[in-house]
């Protein structure tokens, strides 16, 4: 593969999952590949697991995934020595975080790059209807709707993307309780910003959906507010 250069990191804050994002060129296929790397929570399910029951079950408006994996010998230790010494704020709970690489078979721009706002709306719908089939055919729920997790294709197809937050329902209440639950602060349910210690559902993503388009149309098309 050639790699595009330099990655992209999503946010330059300390905290977070370190995500990047990368364009690559495939030569034996002489295709575009999307390239996503970040540090997964070892308690996750790999999200590559996550799109194979996806696309078996043949759930719309998804991303093509070719491939990916933990990298080898990539993992944080910390958790292996926060329990011994002296620490002047000693978390109660630690995770272990492992680099993954993973590569999409989709190219598209982002979503507050909508040419009107027919294709905003068909957007945020296409990707709501991935997440609703993919919760009542799949039983998982994606639990992180944000403006960066929507791209648009260039036939117009909105592609809900980033399942790596994404939890099997049998699996519901481990919602609550990992530490690593994050999702994006501005486009979470009002009930999980009060109350994070209940576990997440569909409603509360489909809260989320309102909130991307409210604020992706407060930001980026003409008011006379």
């Amino acid at each position: 593969y050639l790699i595009s250069f330099p990655p992209q990191h999503t946010t330059r804050l300390p905290l977070g999952r370190c995500t990047r994002a990368m364009l690559v060129y495939d030569i034996e296929t002489k295709a575009l590949l999307f390239v996503k790397d970040n540090w997964r929570a070892e308690k996750l399910e790999k999200e590559g697991e996550i799109h194979k029951t996806l696309s078996e079950a043949n759930v719309p408006h998804l991303a093509k995934f070719d491939r990916g994996n933990n990298i080898k010998d990539s993992s944080t230790c910390t958790d292996a020595f926060y329990k011994e010494g002296r620490w002047a704020s000693k978390p109660n709970l630690m995770t272990r975080f492992h680099l993954h690489r993973q590569l999409l078979k989709i190219i598209g721009k982002s979503l507050t790059e909508f040419s009107s706002l027919h294709e905003l709306v068909s957007a945020i719908r296409d990707a709501m209807e991935c997440h609703d089939r993919a919760y009542f055919d799949c039983k998982i729920l994606h639990q992180d709707i944000s403006v960066g997790n929507v791209i648009i294709t260039p036939k117009g197809e909105g592609i809900l993307i980033d399942w790596e937050l994404a939890l099997r329902m049998d699996n519901i209440a481990l919602s609550s309780r990992r530490p690593d639950r994050t999702g994006t602060w501005q486009f979470m349910s009002a009930k999980v910003l009060e109350i994070p210690s209940l576990a997440q559902d569909i409603e509360d993503d489909h809260e989320s959906a309102f909130w991307v388009l409210v604020w992706t149309a407060l930001h980026y098309t003409a008011s006379s507010a």
